[in-house]
Formats: C-alpha cells, structure tokens, sequence
C-alpha cells in the first residue's frame, strides 16, 4: 500500500512538473464540478452559499500563484483552508446519518475527500508555475520554501481525513454503533480506544512528532481491526465497504507523516539525494552549495 500511494505522488509530480498550465485548468474545472455536485447531493444549491465556500479557496490559489505556497505568510494559510475544514466539518457527520440510514455514507466522505484531493493538486499546480516564474526572473528561492509547501500540503491531507474518519464513521463513539449488532460487550471499549487514538491525532496535527504519528497510524489499524472482530459478520463486510479505504487512507497519510523529513517539528535536515542526482551539488558538503532546490534549516518553525 505504501509503494501504491508513493507511486501515485511521484506520478502526480511528475506531470505537475511537466504539464503545469494544463493541469492548473484541469483541477480547478475538477475542482468545480466536484463542488457543484457536492452542494446538489447535500442539498446547498444557494449560490450564495457556494460563492461563499469557493472564495476563500480561489483567493488562496491566486496567492499562492503570486508567492508559493512555501512563502505565504503564516496567517494566511490556516486562514486560506479553513474553508476546506470547515466543509469537512460540516458534512461528515451527514455521512454517519447516512450510513445508518441507506448505507451510502461513504458517499459524502468520498465526495469530501476527492474537493480536497483535487483543490490540493490545483494548489501545487499554482506554486509549480510561481517557482518556474521566479526561475526566469532569477530570483533565489527560500531555502525553508520547499519544505514548508511539503508540509503544509501534508499536514491539511492529514486534518481532512482524521476529520472524516472522527465525524463520519461514528468508530470513535462509544455510544453508538451505527446500527451494527456486536459479538459480546467489547466494542465500547474499542471505540473508546479509537476516539483517543483520534484525539491524539489531532493533537498531532500541530505538534508534528514523528514518533506520535506512527502511534496513530499503528493505532488506527490495530483498534479499528479489533473492532471489525467485535461487529456480528452479518454488518463486517458492510462497515469494511464503507469506511475501510478511509481508515488505511488516514494511517498511510500518518504513517507517511512519521517518516517524511519535512514533517517533523523543530525541523530536521533533509537527506542529501544520491551521488549522480541532479540535485546532489546543492546540498551541504558538496559543490555548489548553497542551492535555491536545497529546502535548508528552518530557524522559525510553525506549527502550521
């Protein structure tokens, strides 16, 4: 699984470096299209309302397309996708309703998902374009640039399915199953687990420790396991269909975060590529240094 969505990144910024223009237009027409539909299917059809959700969104691209997403000011980002937050905090607990009423609540957190999956793609696609730009005036790049775009991308992929996973499966409440009838009178006590595993996850959205995300992405996989064990066989295959991409989704995005260089906090030093890679003459100890591809030390690190 993890050699599948590291396959699928490398890809995506393969043909982000390579067809930038083209892919920019793509992912807001996507992003669009994916917004109408969710606004139909969640009955929000006002243009007002979706004018409203789409505002902060699309000024966070155009400022992205003049800075970077590595070089926009600190309040600017938690501002800019607090819209995106807020639509995951808003819907998800629609799909627990749905899942215990039609059994179609992965709709939701698959439509919620796939807006922020999609908005993020067009957002790198931006920032490609704005560092091309600032290659051709000759600009030197900020060495904590690449780093911060990295993690910050990282860190709202993270927030957004811990989101879905907490509001819109129910897993993490002790008090309801979602209909589901139980084998014995251990599932409480498992959902109890999980809901702490998730507080932690949340937590560790700002803290950045490597060593907490792997606890989550550990956590989340062992609880949720234990409580498919609980759930009767009759309601296994129906909880699996519905919420299990989530949950391995949001412990890979975990376990990806426990060990990428770029999350943790206070920052680390990246690794150097390997002798013979373009950017090998750019890293400390080697020829060429400093390099503007070098994302460097960072001596003000945020937490957001």
């Amino acid at each position: 699984m993890d050699l599948l969505f590291d396959g699928l990144d490398q890809l995506m910024e393969r043909v982000r470096h390579r067809f930038p223009v083209a892919l920019t237009l793509l992912g807001l027409l996507a992003w669009s299209a994916v917004a109408g539909v969710g606004s139909y299917l969640f009955g929000t059809e006002s243009l007002v309302f979706g004018a409203a959700l789409s505002a902060g969104p699309l000024v966070l691209v155009a400022l992205a397309a003049v800075r970077g997403i590595g070089r926009l000011p600190w309040p600017v980002w938690p501002v800019g996708v607090s819209t995106l937050v807020f639509v995951g905090g808003l819907f998800a607990p629609q799909a627990a309703e749905w899942a215990s009423d039609g059994g179609y609540g992965w709709v939701i957190s698959v439509v919620v998902f796939v807006y922020v999956q999609v908005f993020l793609g067009t957002l790198q696609a931006v920032d490609e374009l704005c560092r091309r730009r600032a290659v051709r005036l000759g600009q030197v790049a900020s060495p904590t640039a690449d780093r911060t775009a990295r993690r910050r991308v990282l860190q709202l992929k993270v927030l957004i399915s811990t989101q879905l996973l907490a509001l819109g499966t129910g897993l993490g409440n002790p008090l309801s199953n979602e209909g589901r009838s139980t084998v014995g009178g251990g599932a409480p006590f498992v959902q109890l687990g999980i809901m702490f595993v998730l507080l932690l996850a949340f937590v560790g959205v700002f803290l950045r420790r490597r060593g907490l995300a792997l606890v989550v992405s550990v956590g989340l996989v062992t609880l949720s396991a234990l409580y498919l064990m609980a759930v009767n066989p009759a309601d296994r295959w129906t909880t699996i269909t519905q919420h299990g991409w989530l949950i391995l989704t949001t412990a890979y995005l975990w376990f990806k975060a426990g060990t990428k260089w770029y999350w943790p906090w206070p920052p680390q030093e990246p690794p150097a590529p390997p002798p013979g890679h373009p950017g090998h003459r750019g890293y400390p100890g080697y020829p060429g240094y400093p390099s503007p591809h070098w994302p460097g030390p960072t001596t003000t690190p945020r937490p957001w």
